[in-house]
């Protein structure tokens, strides 16, 4: 694998020095990792299935049933992070999200981040599907804003957007590939 064939979640996840190993220069690392996710450090691997799950689209709860974290820890990351989630009076779902951060050109993409409570690879991620119904949509933004939530869902869903992480990536950052040199 080289530094050309690292999809999204590699960047994310991935520690530096793993990044390193397959051909990154050590000097670009973070560059390159904030050119390809929003991050300049690796991601929390014990969170990595909860990525796109804040900004009110998933409760504390539901997290935590994901995460095999507690409800009280899922919250407390969340304070920690600047994340939110979904509560009975507040619930999103991605498209929703997608199209409600794209829409947002008011603020900064870090502001719009702590305004949603959403990582910044999530916003990025988000907001190139919401681009991407925006562009195919005849009428173009105004078009999708007309869109009924059912519409909305199914054409979001048609682009079939791998919001979990690869098992292959996890594996590789939980215990194979990314922490064999640790144990050596």
């Amino acid at each position: 694998m080289s530094s050309h064939d690292l999809a999204f979640w590699s960047w994310l996840l991935f520690p530096s020095s793993k990044l390193v190993e397959i051909g990154v220069d050590a000097r670009d690392v973070v560059r390159c990792r904030f050119e390809a996710t929003g991050h300049v450090r690796r991601a929390p691997v014990v969170w990595a299935e909860a990525f796109f799950s804040w900004g009110s689209v998933e409760s504390a709860d539901e997290i935590a049933l994901k995460t095999g974290h507690t409800a009280e820890q899922v919250r407390q990351y969340a304070r920690d992070a600047g994340l939110r989630t979904a509560t009975r009076t507040r619930r999103r779902t991605h498209a929703e999200l997608a199209i409600a951060l794209w829409c947002d050109r008011a603020r900064t993409p870090r502001e719009s981040c702590v305004h949603f409570g959403v990582p910044p690879g999530a916003r990025r991620i988000l907001c190139s599907a919401a681009q991407e119904l925006v562009d195919t949509a005849e009428g173009g933004v105004k078009e999708v804003l007309g869109w009924q939530v059912t519409q909305l869902e199914q054409r979001f869903a048609a682009l079939r957007l791998d919001l979990q992480p690869p098992r292959h990536v996890l594996a590789a950052v939980r215990g194979g590939v990314c922490n064999q040199r640790r144990a050596a």
